[in-house]
């Protein structure tokens, strides 16, 4: 039978009382009884209640503003404000509850329990669980389902394809959230058992193929894309197909950041306190690192200078050409050459290093220039010292030759004077 609120109001509204039925109550005040025995027990003091069904609400004497729909429903009970719908619904209560709902066709198992003192219900069960709300339970876990609306399934079941959630705007567009008995699933397609998002320890999100796109594993490491993670590293990213970048990350105006592999061809990593960018991701020499220490290569992971004795790294280390418009070097300056306590060695001292070490004296020799290069800005202070030595012999003999010629011309005087 299908009761539906608008025929309960109209019921509880007839302002008589109402008997139909063999046996069934006729006293008591805006009482309503139809079928046999319905409220046979019913006295003068009674009222404002409705009996419908054979035996429902037996035994009530003098209880108002009931409710008893079904065959036997609360045959039992005998005070008020209660409401029983159903076959034997809520024969099974004491026989002064009152301010309670029932819907069932049962006497101890109930579709829908309801207690109007304490704002609760529960579904399934004559249970009310202490300080909740609602309560739902059902007898089977592949039967206990609840559908809200028309695109919203939630059952609690073993398999995806029972449906365990399903929520979408459209028929057409659902999705499922499950557990199979092993992980905690996913997925965007209904009944799918291929999930979109699989729990297994760690976390996992596929494509609707199946394939993995992201995934952490029970020990927490990160993999993006369809594979397992390096060792030792904490996330790995390796696209689906060679034509995608791993990574790629720009700024609001469009300026690259950070790119790996794929279709621009450049690599970079941070590994072991380093950082390296390289053009071609397979490359096992970077175009450019900045290591552990500081130091900057271009072109090679030598730090010049380490292997000298003692170590004196560069840093920067660059193997190939450098051209700029401009280089400035700090370093100390020898105008200590004009000063006039400087001991100028005299070209007798400097023709004898010469013959002996076929170069300058202070000045490094080719070998040691081949082996070990130039520092600019000390071979500049070393070459400017020359030339103001240069300088300063120059000038001495600027002034041989002046006396001599002064010696001279006093000679050819004299010669001309004896005439």
């Amino acid at each position: 039978m299908l009761i539906g609120a608008s025929m309960l109001a109209a019921l509880c509204s007839i302002a008589q009382t109402t008997t139909t039925g063999d046996g069934a109550g006729t006293l008591g005040t805006d009482n309503n009884f139809y079928g046999a025995s319905a409220g046979t027990a019913a006295t003068s003091s009674s009222a404002n209640n409705v009996f419908i069904g054979k035996n429902a609400g037996l035994v009530n004497t003098a209880g108002a503003k009931n409710i008893f729909i079904g065959n036997s429903a609360g045959s039992n009970n005998t005070a008020s404000s209660n409401v029983f719908i159903g076959y034997g619904a809520g024969s099974g209560l004491t026989a002064n509850s009152t301010l309670k709902f029932v819907l069932g066709c049962s006497s101890s198992s109930y579709l829908l329990n309801g207690d109007f003192s304490t704002n609760q219900i529960s579904i399934g069960t004559n249970t009310l669980s202490t300080g909740k709300a609602l309560t739902v339970a059902g007898s089977s876990r592949h039967f206990n389902k609840a559908y809200i609306g028309s695109y919203i399934d939630i059952n609690v079941a073993q398999t995806l394809s029972s449906m365990d959630f399903k929520i979408s705007t459209a028929s057409t567009n659902t999705g499922t959230i499950g557990w199979d008995g092993t992980s905690f699933k996913f997925s965007r397609s209904a009944n799918s058992l291929t999930p979109t998002v699989n729990m297994v320890g760690g976390f996992q999100i596929s494509d609707a193929g199946g394939t993995k796109m992201f995934t952490v594993d029970p020990d927490g490491y990160a993999t993006l894309g369809n594979t397992t993670h390096y060792t030792n590293t904490w996330m790995t990213v390796i696209p689906p197909v060679s034509s995608m970048n791993s990574i790629y990350a720009q700024t609001s105006s469009g300026k690259a950041l950070y790119c790996v592999a794929g279709i621009t061809g450049y690599s970079g990593a941070f590994e072991g306190g380093q950082f390296s960018i390289s053009r071609d991701a397979t490359t096992t020499t970077p175009d450019f690192m900045v290591n552990a220490d500081g130091n900057v290569t271009i072109g090679t992971t030598t730090v010049y200078g380490t292997n000298s004795t003692p170590s004196d790294p560069y840093k920067l280390s660059v193997n190939g050409k450098v051209a700029c418009k401009e280089l400035k070097v700090d370093a100390s300056w020898s105008d200590y050459v004009f000063e006039k306590n400087y001991k100028l060695r005299n070209l007798k001292e400097v023709e004898s290093y010469i013959k002996e070490n076929n170069h300058l004296p202070e000045v490094p020799s080719a070998t040691e220039v081949e082996s070990n290069g130039l520092k600019v800005g000390e071979m500049q202070a070393t070459m400017m010292k020359k030339i103001e030595e240069l300088t300063l012999y120059i000038i001495e003999q600027q002034k041989l030759i002046q006396r001599q010629n002064e010696r001279l011309k006093a000679l050819e005087e004299h010669l001309d004077s004896n005439k």
